[in-house]
């Protein structure tokens, strides 16, 4: 008597080396707070005057409660701040070539260590549309404009 999920154990190596390769193509961006507000640290401030670098082609797009970033450039960037809507901040410490950088929103944090409100099952107004994006160079202090798109919820 066959067993009536035959196909599915002869097909069943197959579906984990497609499972391990969908996996492995979408990596994590690493995020951490730049400054930990419990540690007496001063609360960090937009840039205002930090000197206006060219604009990168970085695509940010925001998906509910993660973004990605979609570097359309020829390097990768590491050590950077990115802020988002000039009010939250995180660390980013590699941003690489293609579309595979992905992030929570929840990590970026305003100068009141506040996260970034997105919208849950019980306060689904809370979300904040997310409208620039900047990314701060380390070394020398310049901040580049990035591209904005929401995706359509």
């Amino acid at each position: 008597m066959r067993h009536l999920f035959d196909p599915l154990r002869r097909s069943g190596p197959g579906l984990l080396v497609l499972f391990v390769v969908s996996v492995a193509g979408c990596q994590r961006m690493q995020l951490t707070q730049p400054a930990d507000p419990d540690a007496g640290l001063p609360p960090l401030q937009f840039p205002e005057e930090a000197p206006l670098g060219d604009d990168l082609d970085i695509v940010v797009i925001r998906d509910r409660r993660t973004i990605m970033l979609a570097n359309r450039t020829p390097r990768s960037y590491t050590g950077h701040m990115l802020w988002l809507n000039r009010e939250y901040v995180a660390r980013i410490n590699a941003i690489g070539v293609g579309t595979g950088n992905r992030g929570e929103l929840l990590q970026f944090r305003n100068h009141h260590g506040e996260s970034y409100p997105v919208a849950t099952l019980l306060a689904p107004d809370r979300s904040e549309r997310l409208v620039s994006a900047d990314l701060i160079e380390p070394v020398t202090g310049r901040r580049h404009r990035l591209t904005v798109r929401t995706e359509p919820e």
